[in-house]
């Protein structure tokens, strides 16, 4: 970590990978990763688990389930056992041997990728797995399992496209433990504009982007915020003229996963129009006025969430520069 020096380079030559941007857990000397097993019925996404030594990258076992999960994104409760959400809504506890421990929610096997949705893990217990039938499905849920045993708690359906992950945390440190919820429509490629007005026409004549809070024992709704209208089906930045390295679309999904900061601020990013907003109930009265919103318009769509640090917020949109905010 200091120096810089790789330690180890491992490739697994029988392992491939999709489409999605996947990430790792390194836990307990063993590292997390996700591959794809079933290419034959998922096109790109991730089917199984593979763990490896964090001392020399030896596999250790894999784990291949019967869901596809989108934005591979492992979590821990600390106890040795890893916990997955699929785009479909399943929800899996995996032994650290690589055994399972149980299975919840919808089962759809060989299904392909429903949404870009998935799951977090909270720190009372509570595994939250956010999904729905499709990107243009007006089925959209919420879900709560007990992580010891995966019984569900509670469900919530909720009102505009399940198409990202959850962020979990407190309001401020006296604050209440809620679960953030990004909902919005699904963003296009480039199109002609006889085509976009069709696909706009879906609903309503713009696209919606939202972030709701719910109370994480309950799922009572604590407040809500939306975004401004987007009369677009194409991000924003998609059409501008980008370097040859960047590639030519970003095609994100409708917003990035909330951030939770501690003083009880939530920060949202849009894909739409790449508005980066910081938002917080500071009276408390469930109602997000327009003082209680504030506003950094970067006119760039976003892939990814801002990132916080003691006294810092950086955020990077899919094209321009990137943002340091500081104390």
């Amino acid at each position: 970590m200091q120096s810089g020096i790789v330690h180890c380079n491992r490739t697994y030559e029988s392992l491939v990978q999709g489409l999605d941007a996947e990430s790792l857990k390194v836990f307990n000397d063993t590292i997390i990763f996700g591959a794809i097993t079933n290419k034959a019925a998922y096109d790109s996404g991730t089917d199984t688990v593979i763990a490896a030594s964090a001392a020399d990258g030896t596999m250790l076992w894999q784990y291949v389930t019967d869901e596809i999960m989108w934005n591979f994104s492992p979590a821990t409760s600390g106890d040795g056992s890893i916990f997955l959400a699929g785009s479909c809504g399943a929800v899996f506890r995996i032994s650290l041997e690589g055994e399972l421990m149980w299975k919840a929610g919808p089962s759809n096997p060989g299904h392909p990728m429903c949404t870009m949705a998935g799951g977090a893990l909270g720190p009372n217990g509570i595994f939250y797995s956010q999904y729905s039938d499709s990107v243009l499905s007006n089925n959209n849920t919420l879900a709560a399992y007990n992580i010891t045993d995966g019984a569900l708690l509670w469900s919530k359906q909720l009102p505009y496209h399940a198409l990202q992950y959850p962020a979990v945390g407190h309001l401020g440190a006296q604050g209440p433990l809620v679960v953030a919820v990004p909902l919005g429509d699904t963003l296009m490629p480039p199109m002609g504009p006889i085509l976009e007005a069709s696909r706009l026409a879906l609903n309503g004549g713009a696209l919606r982007n939202m972030v709701l809070v719910v109370d994480a024992a309950t799922g009572q709704t604590m407040w809500q915020s939306q975004d401004m209208p987007w009369h677009h089906a194409v991000a924003a930045g998609e059409l501008d003229e980008h370097n040859v390295t960047d590639g030519s679309i970003c095609l994100p999904d409708p917003q990035g996963i909330p951030v939770i900061s501690g003083d009880g601020t939530i920060y949202t990013s849009s894909s739409h129009h790449g508005d980066l907003r910081a938002i917080r109930d500071a009276d408390g009265d469930g109602i997000i006025s327009q003082g209680e919103v504030s506003v950094f318009k970067t006119g760039k769509c976003f892939l990814n969430s801002p990132s916080l640090a003691p006294g810092m917020l950086v955020a990077a949109p899919c094209w321009g520069p990137m943002y340091v905010f500081k104390e």
